[in-house]
Order: structure tokens, then sequence, then C-alpha cells
């Protein structure tokens, strides 16, 4: 047996006990999430991820319509704990749409972006101007 080997066995984990705890998912609160996709399948992601156990305890709802239709829906009721906006649009309609959304918005509703623009200025600047997480599309539900 050469010295590296033994070395590698002695310093392995002797126990299940020793090893490290692998990361747990904690369930999200009990939250409004609101979502307002531009693109079925978007949508049907979405969907699928309010599925999760891990949600168990939101409320979210999915609606076609983007931008225009979370402007319309909120001009006349109050916003959820979280806003899903899906825009397919490019960075300077995108922010238009966004500033337009933040007049009806009612402070501390958390807004998160999905896109189809893998574009680092534009994430920085949503950022810069309060949206929580800008996610570039197509998006996936991992189990």
């Amino acid at each position: 047996m050469s010295s590296n080997v033994a070395y590698s066995l002695e310093s392995a984990p002797q126990s299940t006990q020793d090893l490290p705890e692998e990361p747990r998912a904690r369930p999200i609160p009990r939250v409004n999430i609101q979502a307002f996709c531009e693109d079925q399948d978007t949508a049907s992601v979405i969907q699928k991820a309010s599925e999760d156990r891990r949600l168990s305890k939101a409320h979210v709802t999915v609606q076609m319509g983007g931008v225009e239709a979370a402007v319309a829906f909120y001009r006349d009721a109050s916003t959820p704990n979280l806003i899903v906006i899906e825009s397919l649009l490019d960075r300077t309609e995108m922010l238009a749409d966004l500033e337009r959304l933040a007049e009806v918005c009612d402070a501390g509703t958390k807004v998160i972006a999905v896109g189809h623009v893998n574009d680092v200025v534009l994430y920085r600047e949503l950022l810069r101007r309060g949206v929580s997480e800008y996610v570039v599309a197509p998006t996936g539900a991992r189990s």
C-alpha cells in the first residue's frame, strides 16, 4: 500500500456521523406569489414548481399577459408578497415596463423578473432599481 492510499484511508470519515450534512431546502413560508407570464412554457414551469412540497404554504397563481396584465390588475388591487414577471422585450423596453409596474406596487412587494436576454448590464440595472432577481428563460423545475 502506498503512503498516499494509507493517508487517504486514515483521513476518511469512519462513520456516516462524521460526514457533513447535505444542505436541506427550507420550506417557503406562508406568502402570496403571483406570476404574470408571456410564454406558456414559463407559465407551465412556474405552475409545476408551485406544486413542490416546499411551497405547500405558499399561495401561487399564474396568469398570462406579462407586465401589461400585472399593471392593469394592480391598479385596483393590492400587490402580493412576490410578483414574478416575464418579459420578452429587450433591455430598454423591459426597464420601461417595470417602471410602470413599480408605480402600482405596494411598498414591500418583491419582484423577480424572467427575461429572454442574457445581459449582465440589464441584470445590474434591474437590481439597482429594486428587482430582487433576474432569471434568464428558459427555466426548468428541478425535483
